[in-house]
């Protein structure tokens, strides 16, 4: 929660804090949260899979020594 003590403007919220507001004592409609959650999940995961072949190879090229 350290972001929320530095940015004090919702509109500069991150993606974590943005998904945590709506939620209040009184209780929490899951539905869009879940949703929302899948939404900004899904286009990290499809650059993962995508670029998966560069991002192994970059690590297995810097842990040769030579």
């Amino acid at each position: 929660m350290n972001p929320l003590i530095y940015l004090g403007d919702s509109n500069k919220y991150t993606l974590s804090l943005g998904l945590c507001s709506p939620f209040s004592q009184l209780g929490v409609a899951w539905g869009h949260p879940m949703a929302a959650c899948v939404l900004f999940t899904v286009p990290t995961f499809a650059t993962f899979v995508i670029a998966q072949r560069y991002f192994f190879s970059g690590v297995a090229a810097g842990a040769l020594k030579g």
